[in-house]
This record gives structure tokens, sequence and C-alpha cells, in this order.
């Protein structure tokens, strides 16, 4: 199989085909194999020129459980190049790529499943002890508020309540370590929960919901994904220190098939900088903080949708804000 490739393309790596635009348009449209020795008498007139010309096209999907990753795609000089052997070749290559990629992401599936189980062997006796702990000086700050002097029952109370602040926080990261029973859960209740859980939202900041009511129920832990809208809220918040809006909204898709719930969570903060973009889902990032809430972080956050089958994406600009969008199955 000679396969060509022009000498003088310093732009080929770089170019981009919309859906349905040339044969590798089409292809990736259509998830079909396509072969064609003469592009010219190509029935479709599909064919579509970018650097030297040429003659012969084989184009080949890789295609990941119904969903399209990309294509394969050879092209030649000469007309006739490409055979069927040449094409079960490389649509045995094809698969070989959806083998690998499914490795890949086993592999880190695996390491964040058993970095999570660390955590919790690590965080459940941490926990235990700060129960003990906290639990005594929230009985002190009683016992101090029941002596009755004036100035020591203000404190007292703030104390109590920090305390009690720090006790809710820990048991619902047991939660967490313990990993929380999978019920079927109606994800706008969901947002609502999470959103009361933001006490000190700012006043600035106006709040646009729009949920459908149509929206099916989901097989989730119920605590878990509050936590996780939780941390994209207080996000969104911390990024609009001057004030802005924070748009939540949702609705079914289908994606190659399956029916799935989008929901995103959007601002018009600062955005996220080019040099954190590719950090934001790393154990050891943080994202800026009011100092409340979990603090479960992305890492946490991302770990925990894509054990449900689905997955969390982010799109920024810098002085207009961003948008974190959780995609999940129905079932």
């Amino acid at each position: 199989m000679e396969v060509w490739h022009p000498a003088n393309a310093p732009g080929a790596s770089s170019i981009r085909t919309k859906l349905g635009e040339g044969i590798t348009g089409w292809v990736a449209q259509h998830r079909e194999t396509v072969l064609v020795n003469d592009v010219t008498k190509d029935k479709g007139n599909r064919y579509k020129r970018y650097d030297e010309p040429s003659n012969s096209e084989l184009c080949v999907p890789i295609v990941d459980q119904d969903r399209l990753v990309g294509v394969i795609n050879l092209e030649s000089y000469r007309k006739g190049a490409f055979d069927e052997r040449d094409k079960q070749m490389l649509e045995a290559l094809a698969d070989q790529v959806v083998i690998a990629i499914q490795s890949v992401k086993n592999r880190e599936q695996l390491v964040k499943v058993r970095a999570l189980a660390d955590l919790g062997t690590v965080t459940s006796s941490l926990i235990h002890r700060i129960n003990s702990e906290v639990g005594a000086i929230r009985v002190w700050a009683e016992d101090i508020y029941d002596v009755g002097d004036p100035y020591s029952e203000g404190k007292a109370l703030r104390i109590r309540a920090s305390a009690e602040r720090i006790l809710q926080k820990a048991q619902r990261m047991q939660v967490w370590i313990q990993q929380e029973d999978k019920l079927p859960i109606n994800i706008a209740e969901v947002v609502q929960d999470a959103l009361a859980q933001v006490d000190d939202f700012p006043s600035n900041i106006v709040k646009q919901i729009e949920l459908p009511d149509n929206l099916p129920d989901i097989s989730v832990g119920k605590q878990q994904l509050t936590d996780v809208f939780d941390n994209l809220i207080r996000n969104a918040a911390n990024a609009m220190p001057e004030g802005g809006t924070l748009s939540i909204g949702g609705q079914l898709i289908d994606s190659e098939g399956e029916t799935l719930i989008k929901v995103w969570v959007k601002d018009t903060g600062i955005g996220i900088s080019e040099e954190d973009r590719d950090l934001i889902f790393e154990p050891s990032y943080s994202m800026p903080s009011s100092g409340h809430g979990m603090g479960i972080g992305l890492w946490l956050a991302q770990t925990y949708i894509e054990s449900l089958k689905g997955n969390i994406t982010f799109d920024s600009e810098i002085g207009k804000g961003s948008q974190f969008t959780i995609t999940l199955p129905i079932n």
C-alpha cells in the first residue's frame, strides 16, 4: 500500500473539517468506511481538496461504543491506490485504536478509584477524631454559655456555631468515604439542595435557574451529587467578586442513540486562565475559595461523575466567565 503525503504541507496538522464536509466529514457523520479510487467519479461528489490534489481516498471511522472518536484517512495521488485488503487493514487498525483508548480510560478510572479508596482510609480515622474533639468543644461552649456571663455568651454562641458547621462537614465527608447508596433522584431537587447549602451566597449575584420539570430521575448518591453542584456553584460565585449572573440550566439530549441529562452551571466571572485549564481536574489543584462549603475540589467531582458513567467538561473565556457541564446517563 503506497501512501503519498505532500512534501510541503506545513498546515496539514492544523486542518479542521466540519461534520459532513468532504469525505472525512461524511465518514465522521455517517460512521461508515469510504473507499474511493477515483475522487472525480465519486457519486456523492464528497471529495474536498485541502493541500495537494489526491485521486484516491480511504477513510475509516474510529467508533467506541457508538461514540465517534475520530477518523483515519489515507489519500494517494494515484487512482486505484487502495483495495479491499487495505480497507480491512485500516478497519482493524481503527479497532486497535479503540481498544487502546478503552485501556487508557480503564487505567485512569482505576487509578482514581484507588486514590479515592486510599483517601477514605486515611481520612476515616481523622474524621472520627474531628467528631470527638469538636464535639467536646461544642459541649464546652454550651457550658460557658450556661454560666450566664454576658461577655462570654456571644463568644460561646460563635464557638458553638463554628463547631456545628465543622461537625456537619465531617458528617457529609463521611458519606464520600463510605460511598452513598445510589437511589432514583430528581436532579432539579439536587440542584435546589445545593443552592440551599450555599447559605452565604453573595447578594450581588443574580441566580437564573432554568431546569425543566420533565427531567427523569437518575440513580445517584443524592448527597454526593449535591456536593458536586455545591462545589460548582461556590466556584462560580467566587469567580464573580464584583457580582454577576449565575445560570443553571438543563435538558435531555440524545447522544449516539442514548438519552442523557445535561446540566450546566454558568457564571459571568473572571474566567479560567490558560495555564490553569489543564490543571483544574488535578488532585492538587484548588479553585479560589470563600472558605465555606465542602471543598471537595473538581478532581473529586470529576471522579464521582465518571463513576456514574457521566462526564464533566468546561468552557471558559477570560473576562467573560465559565461554564461547567455535567452529562449523566438516565440508566
